[in-house]
C-alpha cells in the first residue's frame, strides 16, 4: 500500500515538474475563445448604475447641493456619466490592459491547462457552458452589488461600520 502511495506521489511530482509555462499564443487563443472583450463590455454595462451614482455624487459635491433640482443638472449627470464610461472603456480596451490580462492568465495557468481549456471550449458542451456562464456571472455580480448597496443602507450596519472605523482612527487622533 505504501508503495502505491509513494508511486502516486512520484507521479504527481513528476507531472508538476513537467508543467510548462503558458505560451502567449495559447493565452491569446484562450482569451479569444472566452470572448474576453465582450465579457469586459458586459461587466461595464453592469457598472453603469454605479457610474451614474458616482457622476451624480461628483456633481452634487461640485455644486455644494444635496439634491439635483434642474433639468440642466440632470443632463450634466448624464454627460459626466458618459465621460466616466468612455474613460473606463478606453482603459479596458487599451493594449496595456489586454496585455496585463494575458499576463495574469499566463502566470496562473500552465500551457497544459490552457490547452485543455481551449479544447474544452471548442466542444459543443464547453461552448454552451461558457455561453451560459457569460450570462450567469453578470447576474451574480448584479445581485452582489445590489445586496452590498442594501447592506450599506442598513442603519445598524452603517453604525457598526462607523464604530469599527472610529476604533481604528481613535488612537491616531489621540497622539
Amino acid at each position: 500500500m505504501s508503495k502505491i502511495i509513494l508511486g502516486l506521489i512520484l507521479i504527481l511530482v513528476f507531472q508538476s515538474s513537467m508543467a510548462s509555462p503558458a505560451k502567449m499564443e495559447s493565452v491569446k487563443e484562450l482569451l479569444q475563445l472566452l470572448n474576453i472583450k465582450n465579457t469586459i463590455q458586459i461587466e461595464l454595462n453592469e457598472l453603469q448604475p454605479s457610474i451614474d451614482r458616482n457622476a451624480e455624487r461628483l456633481l452634487l459635491k461640485q455644486l455644494n447641493k444635496e439634491k439635483l433640482s434642474t433639468v440642466e443638472e440632470h443632463l450634466a449627470v448624464v454627460q459626466i456619466g458618459q465621460v466616466f464610461r468612455n474613460t473606463t472603456e478606453q482603459f479596458f480596451q487599451s493594449p496595456a490592459t489586454m496585455e496585463q490580462i494575458e499576463n495574469i492568465y499566463a502566470q496562473n495557468l500552465t500551457q497544459e491547462e490552457i490547452l485543455f481549456y481551449i479544447h474544452f471550449l471548442k466542444t459543443p458542451e464547453g461552448f454552451n457552458i461558457h455561453k451560459k456562464l457569460s450570462k450567469v456571472n453578470p447576474q451574480v455580480l448584479k445581485y452582489l452589488n445590489l445586496m452590498n448597496r442594501q447592506e450599506w443602507m442598513n442603519y445598524m450596519q452603517l453604525e457598526q461600520f462607523q464604530e469599527k472605523i472610529n476604533k481604528i482612527i481613535e488612537p491616531l487622533v489621540e497622539k
